[in-house]
């Protein structure tokens, strides 16, 4: 008997981010780290920016199981507001542009949302994107 499960789409999506941004020549792309944890979880100290949160807002099943979806959230922590907004653009356009292992796709959606980290008061913006996911098996 096969069991069709979920992938790990937020370790996929961030395997895949930083595959993407590593090498990139622009400015607000330099140095970033990718990872899973805000950066208030992170101890003993903050990681330096810019910083980039791949989260996941919740798999969903389609047709009984046999694909997911998901809604991935990219927030990005920078040095200014602009920059910021411009690291968390890109991270979205390149996911949306990217396919690959259990990534069968990744759509924009959602409005970019810029806001102020509350305990830092560091600039940043989230990004929202839907994930069309290949399933895992096992018997």
């Amino acid at each position: 008997m096969s069991v069709i499960m979920p992938p790990d789409s937020r370790a996929a999506v961030t395997v895949a981010l930083r595959t993407l941004l590593s090498g990139r020549s622009e400015p607000h792309a330099q140095g970033a780290t990718v990872g899973t944890r805000t950066r208030g979880q992170h101890q003993p100290g903050l990681p330096g920016l810019p910083y980039v949160l791949v989260a996941s807002d919740g798999i969903q099943p389609v047709r009984s199981g046999a694909a997911y979806t998901d809604l991935i959230r990219v927030t990005v922590w920078h040095q200014t507001e602009d920059e910021a907004f411009d690291l968390a653009v890109l991270s979205q356009g390149l996911l949306a542009e990217h396919r690959g292992g259990v990534l069968r796709g990744l759509r924009k959606t959602g409005s970019l949302l810029r806001a102020l980290d509350e305990d830092t008061q560091t600039p940043m913006c989230s990004a929202l994107l839907n994930a069309a996911l290949l399933p895992s098996t096992t018997t």
